[in-house]
């Protein structure tokens, strides 16, 4: 992302709010653009959403407007790359315990099973908690 994204907001909305908790939470980096609710929508302001409806997020010139539409598109964007490397790490996860336990019964040792459960949570409770704290700390 080469650019900050721009939000246009009216300062008592509510749907502008749900927006910027949920870029505050995420920590993107944005710029608020506030406009006068006491005043007719400037002509610029309608070009970005002719309905001249707040919030309006622009996005290196991609403008999406509706808060579900915006907290939909910063859910799926590339800015939660964790969040989706983390889904998937779960789903991996329990494909393999799902592979531990037909191997565990197919050749009948359930004490075969409790090993091999044991020692994957372990692996993955390290493993998640390394990748974890790593992206942390990184992420600004």
């Amino acid at each position: 992302m080469s650019k900050l994204l721009e939000l246009y907001s009216m300062p008592i909305c509510p749907y502008v709010q749900r927006v910027r908790i949920a870029l505050l939470d995420k920590k993107i980096s944005h710029k608020v653009h506030i406009i006068d609710i006491t005043k007719p929508r400037p002509d610029w302001f309608l070009k970005l959403n002719p309905v001249g409806k707040c919030p309006v997020l622009v996005d290196d010139g991609k403008i999406i407007t509706e808060s579900s539409h915006i907290l939909h598109y910063l859910e799926d964007s590339k800015f939660f790359f964790l969040f989706s490397f983390t889904h998937s790490f779960i789903i991996i996860s329990m494909f393999y315990f799902i592979f531990i336990l037909i191997i565990s019964f197919f050749f009948n040792k359930p004490i075969f099973f409790f090993f091999c459960f044991t020692l994957t949570l372990l692996f993955f409770f390290i493993l998640y908690s390394i990748f974890f704290f790593f992206f942390k700390l990184n992420i600004k």
